[in-house]
C-alpha cells in the first residue's frame, strides 16, 4: 500500500447526500487495500479521535453519518494526505447543512435510497434519484475494476438475503397453514433445532438414570419397554413421547413441576420437523447441532468453510465433486447453505472462529472471478463482531491438523459439545470429554500460529486484487479450464 493515497480524481464537489459520500468512502477503503476495521482501530488508537469497528462499519455501509473528526480520522488511517482532506471536509459540511444537522437517509448498499420527507411531489423525488444515479456514473468510470466486483458481490449478498427471507416465509406458511408473510429470520435461540433438543433431553435422562443408580436394563424393566428404546432416547437417536418422559420422571424421582414441564417440552420439540429436512441433506445431524450452537470453531485445510461460501463457490464445489448431483439438487443444497449463513447476522448469533489453511485461498474453485468474489465475501463476513477468520500460512510448515478438517460445536448447557470431522468416506461425531478437550487444544494452537485477523485481512485482500486484476474477456472465454478439480465441503 502506498504511503499516500491519491483521491483527487473523486468528484467530491458533486456530493450532496451521505449515500454518495459513503460510496466514495468505500472507494477509498478499497484503494487502501481494504485494511480491516481492527487495523483502522489500532492505527488511530492514540489519535484525538480514535475509530471503532462499529462506527467504521456503519459509516461505510451508509447507515451512520459520522462526525467530521471521525471522517478525517478514517481518511488519515487510510493514508489520505492532509492536503486532500479539505474537499472531504467541505462535502461533509455541505451534507450537514442540507440536512440541517440530521443524519441523511441512506438505504442498504445495492438498494435505492428513499428521499427525505419534504412534502414535495413524488415526481421531484424520482428526479432526485435520477440525478443521483447520473452523478454515480462518472465514479464507475474512474475507480478500479475491483470496486465494481465488490459492488456486484454485495448486491449478490443482498439477493441471497431476500431469498432467505422468502424461504423462511414459505416454511412458516407450510407449518402454520395460513397466508405467507414476510418475516425476519428467526432467532436461533428461540427456533430450536429438534436434533439439539433430543441431545439435551438425552443428556438429562442419562444423568438422571445414573444418579438414581439404575442400569439401562433396570430402567427398561420398570417401564416395561425394550432396552434399545431407553438407549435410543439417551443417545438422542429418537425423541421419547411426552408419556415416556413422564414415566421416566416418575421413575427417576423428578418432582419439580418446572423441570418436568421443561423435559416434556424438549420431547415435543424433538419431534418437530426442521427446515433442513425438506432439503434431503446428507449432513442433517450437523446442521441440527450447528443451528443451536453457541460457539463454532472450525479448521479447513483445503476449502472455504460453508458458512463463508458464496453461492458460486459452493456450486463449483458440487459440480466438480463425486458423486455428481443433478443441477436441481445442487440448487437445493446451495439454498440450504445460504439459509444456514443467515444465523450469523441474526439477533444473538453464535460466535464463529475459522482457521483456513492458505491452500483454501489458492485452490481455484470455479475460476478467478469466482475466487475474487469468494475472498471478498470472507472479508465482508470477518467484519461481523461475532466472526473471526485467520489464515494459516504456508510458511508455518507442518502442524497437528495437517491432514484434517474439523469443527467443534459448543452447545447450550447441559447439552454436551461435539466434534464434527468430515472426510472422503463420510463424517464422524466425537462426544467424549477427552476428544472435546483435545480438539479445543489443537484449535487454540492453530489460532496461535495463524496470522492475526488483521494480517489475514491484508493477505486475503491482496489475493482478491490479484484474482480480479485480469482480462475479463479472456476469463469469460477460458471458463474454468485452469481451475483445479474442486473438493466439495458440505459443511
Amino acid at each position: 500500500m502506498d504511503d499516500a493515497l491519491y483521491t483527487g480524481d473523486l468528484d467530491l464537489a458533486s456530493v450532496t447526500t451521505y449515500g454518495e459520500l459513503a460510496e466514495f468512502l468505500r472507494a477509498v477503503h478499497l484503494r487502501a487495500d481494504k485494511p480491516s476495521f481492527r487495523a483502522l482501530e489500532a492505527r488511530t488508537r492514540h489519535d484525538p479521535t480514535p475509530l471503532s469497528k462499529t462506527v467504521v462499519s456503519e459509516m461505510l455501509r451508509g447507515v451512520r453519518f459520522p462526525k467530521k473528526a471521525v471522517l478525517v480520522s478514517f481518511l488519515r488511517a487510510c493514508r489520505v494526505p492532509d492536503d486532500h482532506v479539505a474537499p472531504w471536509s467541505r462535502a461533509w459540511e455541505r451534507i450537514a447543512e442540507l440536512t440541517e444537522g440530521s443524519r441523511p437517509p441512506a438505504a442498504p448498499v445495492g438498494q435505492a435510497r428513499a428521499a427525505p420527507h419534504s412534502g414535495r411531489p413524488q415526481q421531484d423525488i424520482s428526479d432526485d434519484a435520477s440525478a443521483e444515479s447520473a452523478r454515480a456514473g462518472p465514479l464507475a468510470d474512474i475507480v478500479n475494476p475491483q470496486i465494481e466486483l465488490l459492488r456486484a458481490q454485495i448486491s449478490k449478498l443482498d439477493a441471497d438475503n431476500k431469498r432467505l427471507r422468502l424461504q423462511l416465509a414459505a416454511l412458516d406458511q407450510r407449518r402454520a397453514g395460513h397466508e405467507p408473510r414476510v418475516i425476519e429470520p428467526a432467532n436461533p435461540r428461540t427456533a430450536h433445532s429438534p436434533i439439539a433438543r433430543r441431545r439435551e433431553l438425552g443428556a438429562l435422562l442419562h444423568t438422571l438414570r445414573v444418579q438414581k443408580g439404575l442400569t439401562v436394563r433396570e430402567a427398561a424393566e420398570r417401564l416395561m419397554c425394550s432396552e434399545n428404546k431407553v438407549r435410543r432416547m439417551e443417545a438422542n437417536f429418537r425423541a421419547g413421547t411426552p408419556r415416556d418422559v413422564r414415566d421416566l420422571c416418575d421413575l427417576y424421582g423428578v418432582t419439580d413441576e418446572a423441570e418436568r414441564d421443561r423435559m416434556m417440552t424438549l420431547a415435543v420439540e424433538g419431534k418437530r420437523q426442521a427446515w433442513w429436512q425438506s432439503y434431503d441433506l446428507n449432513y442433517e445431524t450437523y446442521v441440527g447441532l450447528e443451528a443451536d450452537a453457541l460457539v463454532i470453531s472450525a479448521f479447513q485445510s483445503s476449502v472455504v468453510h460453508g458458512l463463508l461460501q458464496t453461492a458460486e463457490y459452493a456450486r463449483a464445489g458440487h459440480e466438480g465433486a463425486m458423486p455428481r448431483f443433478s443441477s436441481e439438487r445442487i440448487d437445493m443444497y446451495i439454498e440450504a447453505k445460504l439459509i444456514r449463513q443467515g444465523m450469523l447476522v441474526r439477533d444473538n448469533p453464535p460466535r464463529l472462529a475459522v482457521v483456513l489453511d492458505e491452500a483454501a485461498l489458492h485452490r481455484m474453485v470455479g475460476g478467478r472471478l469466482v475466487m475474487a468474489a469468494q475472498l471478498a465475501k470472507i472479508l465482508e463476513m470477518s467484519v461481523l463482531p461475532n466472526v473471526v477468520v485467520q489464515v494459516l500460512p504456508f510458511e508455518r510448515g507442518a502442524h497437528r491438523a495437517l491432514e484434517s478438517n474439523f469443527t467443534v460445536l459448543e452447545l447450550p448447557s447441559p447439552t454436551p459439545g461435539v466434534v464434527f470431522i468430515e472426510g472422503l468416506m463420510g463424517s464422524i461425531y466425537l462426544e467424549r470429554h477427552e476428544d472435546l478437550k483435545k480438539s479445543h487444544e489443537i484449535f487454540r494452537r492453530l489460532q496461535s500460529i495463524a496470522l492475526s485477523p488483521e494480517d489475514t485481512a491484508d493477505r486475503i485482500a491482496h489475493l482478491c486484487h490479484s484474482y480480479a486484476d485480469i482480462d475479463i474477456s479472456r476469463e469469460q472465454y477460458k471458463g474454468t479450464g485452469e481451475a483445479d478439480v474442486p473438493v466439495r465441503s458440505d459443511s
